[in-house]
This record gives C-alpha cells, structure tokens and sequence, in this order.
C-alpha cells in the first residue's frame, strides 16, 4: 500500500470508511486511587466471590450495552470509608466495594423502576429481545453476597441509568502497587490528547484517560488537541515547527492517522532523495482503537512499517502503539512503555508483522479490565434495595 504515490484513492477509501462506520459506543473502564482509609494504607488487592462479581458486572454491562446507542458504558470502583458505609458490615475486617455501571442509553422509567424492576419475566418494553430474568438474577446474587443496590434513571433518553453495587470484600495480605508507583519513560512527558468529537463518550474519555490516569497518576503533562480548528496535516506542521509535544494520542482518529504515516514516509523519501541529514523524529503516536476496526488500522500501520524499511528509514521511524479498546490502567501503561521504546531497537523487529490473525486479533480485543471510581450520581429517581435484599 503506497501512501504517497497517489492520494485520491486513499481520500476515497477513507470518505468510504467514515461513511460506512457506526457510531462507536465506549466501553470506560479504569481505576482511581481508593479513599484513604484513617490511618491506613488505601489498597486494592482483596479477597472475593469472583464467579459472582462477575455474572453481576456482566448482567450490568450487557443491560447497559444493550439499551445505549450511542455515548458511553462506564464500569467503575470505589472503596468507601468505614464511617461512609450506609449498613453495617458482616465483620469487623470487611471492606466496602461499590461498583457502578452507568450509561448513557435510553434509562428506565420511574414507575418501572419501583415496581416490576426485579419481578422475573417482566420487561419495560415485551417487543425487547430478552427473558427478562437478568435483573432478578442479580438480586439473588447480592442477596447471598450480603450486599446492597441501588438503581438511578429518570427515563429520558440519552440520560441513561446508573446501577450502584455494594458489596464486601476482605483485604489480602500483600498490598498492590498503584500506578503513581510504576516509573517509566513518560514521566513528565509531554501529550496531546485528540479525543475525538465533543461528545459526551469523547469528553469522558479525555478526563479518565488523559487527566485522570495520564496526568494525576502518572506525571505526564497532558493536553486537549484542538479538534475544531486544526486539520490532521495542520496538526503535523503545529507538532514540527511550533508546539512540539512528546506523544500524540488519537481516539479512532484514521484522518489523522493517515496524514500522520503520508507525512513521515513522504518526508523520510524526501530525505533519501536529496541525500541530506534528517534533523527531524517522528512524534510517538498512540492510537486507541475500536475492536472492531483494529484490522483495518493494523494493516495502514503495517503497510507503514514496510515502506519505511524500503526507504531505509529504518533508525528513524514513528514508534506507532496501537491500544484496542477498552481502555485500562494496566493495559496503559505497557502500552505508553512501547510508545516510548525506540522502534526497531531489536533487529528482529525490523520485518513488518503480517496481517494479525483471528487469534491475535481475539487477544488485543481482551484485555485485562481494571476498575475506576464513578462520576457523580445525578439526582434522579432512586429505588434502593436493602430491606427488599433480605425479604426474598
């Protein structure tokens, strides 16, 4: 694949691709840092029902997945302080984990929400595909864990519904590190962050990734590209000539991604035609990816690659990450490691990867899943089930 030789087509290609594409719905899942508990450490390394968290978390989810359009699904984890705890716990070395799944889908209404909610068999609308067992499935759940639930929606769409889990869990007895004690080369790194369309999926993956994981936890300076004003080949003359930064993070960005690999190989042969040196090195690009599209963004990378090592390019090319969502504490870090690793510092690395398999492309769309705190629950309608948990 020639990203120079003739530009129309690749122009085409891409008007196709937009036109063709759905809209994404993100799938947010990270970690923050856990209260502080008096005077303890804060830690998330505990003892639990792992088979049961997890049927919940994805009865949630897929409830969540299944009624969201468009925006976002957020999984997300806190541990509350002892004198926060809204019942009390079952012994004196239980902690309280509350999950949250919140969404931005079409909510539920508030007479469904008090009265047939967990009633088995029932659905808000009986034309949904479902046996509408899932919710009572998980009231059983947390009844046998001993925990509590709330549901909050007002029933509008786009507004959604957020589903709160408590439940307990007893400490382990080593302690995890967290992510502000893992250093690395992106340690008062700089970054520009293009999230995408001011959408509410956008912006909330802009705050958790890029201020919250990126900046607060692990000391990089980030900023919000500007995704109104600068056009993808603009943004590359800002990055050389005016406003350089250390990293450049795309969100299903292929405009850009395409200006960003026609740039560097149209410079690099350039170079090479003129026999002059090359003052210039690429800006590490990290680019977080939709499963479903990481096929086609690894063979514009690969083809890359390729053309590069045609080139003789080799010592200077772009170190490309690609991040198939969704997005993770763990999984951030390895990959901002690599961004920042000289690419073809191993000879061995100096052949360009095949087209990824259907084996490799099921392992980059699952990744390990950390957790993050929620955002503020909105003031909407509310049912909370503690009494209700116990009656059966």
């Amino acid at each position: 694949m020639d990203f120079t030789s003739s530009s129309e087509p690749l122009n085409g290609y891409s008007r196709k691709l937009r036109s063709t594409r759905k809209a994404v719905l993100e799938l947010i899942v990270a970690m923050d840092e856990p209260e502080q508990v008096s005077d303890q450490e804060p830690m998330w390394n505990f003892y639990m029902d792992v088979k049961s968290m997890t049927r919940i978390l994805n009865q949630l989810v897929e409830n969540a997945i299944k009624f969201t359009s468009s925006g976002f699904v957020e999984i997300s984890a806190v541990q509350l302080s002892k004198d926060s705890i809204p019942m009390k716990p079952p012994h004196p070395d239980a902690h309280a984990i509350v999950f949250t799944v919140r969404d931005t889908g079409k909510g539920i209404s508030a007479d469904f929400v008090q009265s047939h909610l967990f009633k088995r068999f029932t659905q808000e609308d009986p034309l949904q595909v479902g046996t509408g067992l899932g919710l009572a499935l998980v009231k059983q759940l947390i009844k046998k864990l001993g925990g509590w639930m709330e549901v909050w929606s007002e029933g509008v769409e786009g507004k959604g519904c957020v589903v709160k889990v408590l439940v307990w869990a007893k400490p382990a007895s080593q302690q995890e590190s967290s992510l502000k004690d893992i250093a690395g080369p992106w340690q008062k790194k700089s970054c520009r962050f293009f999230s995408g369309d001011s959408t509410v999926g956008s912006e909330r993956l802009f705050k958790v990734m890029g201020e919250r994981m990126m900046a607060q936890q692990l000391g990089m300076k980030v900023e919000k590209g500007d995704e109104q004003d600068v056009s993808a080949e603009d943004m590359l003359k800002n990055l050389q000539d005016q406003s350089h930064c250390d990293l450049v993070v795309l969100n299903d960005d292929l405009p850009r991604l395409r200006a960003y690999l026609s740039y560097w190989i149209k410079h690099h042969q350039k170079v090479k035609a003129e026999g002059i040196e090359d003052s210039k090195t690429p800006t590490p690009l990290l680019i977080l990816v939709a499963p479903p599209h990481v096929r086609e963004v690894q063979i514009l990378v690969n083809a890359y690659m390729a053309l590069q090592i045609d080139n003789s390019a080799i010592e200077r090319p772009a170190s490309i990450v690609i991040m198939p969502k969704p997005i993770g504490p763990i999984k951030l870090v390895q990959c901002l490691r690599e961004c920042f690793t000289p690419a073809f510092s191993d000879p061995s690395r100096q052949t360009p990867q095949e087209e990824p398999s259907s084996s490799v492309k099921a392992t980059l769309q699952k990744p390990p899943i950390p957790l993050v705190r929620a955002a503020t629950t909105p003031n909407v309608t509310t049912i909370t089930l503690g009494d209700r948990l116990t009656g059966g």
